[in-house]
């Protein structure tokens, strides 16, 4: 059961992001720019992923997003965002 963010950080840390995979090499290059990604990798489905790490845009002490309006799409949606994985994301902790 969904219980609401519990403002670990985490997506902000460290995101797998499912990327389109008909995207050029300069798309996909693009991509990995734009978001400080740190690799670009096909899994062993075929799905074409970016690897991001600790987001530029996130304050020092960790706890807030710098351009939290302007943030992109991914980052709004998040965390209903489709192919975006986040490891230890506490989102989705069940209440116990």
């Amino acid at each position: 059961m969904a219980v609401g963010c519990k403002r670990c950080g985490n997506c902000c840390v460290t995101a797998e992001i499912t990327l389109d995979p008909t995207l050029t090499p300069e798309e996909a290059f693009f991509a990995l720019k734009r978001t400080g990604g740190s690799m670009i990798w096909r899994d062993n489905l075929g799905n074409l992923k970016l690897l991001i790490g600790r987001c530029p845009h996130l304050s020092k002490d960790g706890f807030s997003c710098l351009i939290y309006n302007e943030r992109p799409g991914v980052c709004r949606e998040y965390p209903k965002t489709p192919g975006v994985a986040v490891p230890g994301c506490r989102y989705y902790d069940e209440v116990e």
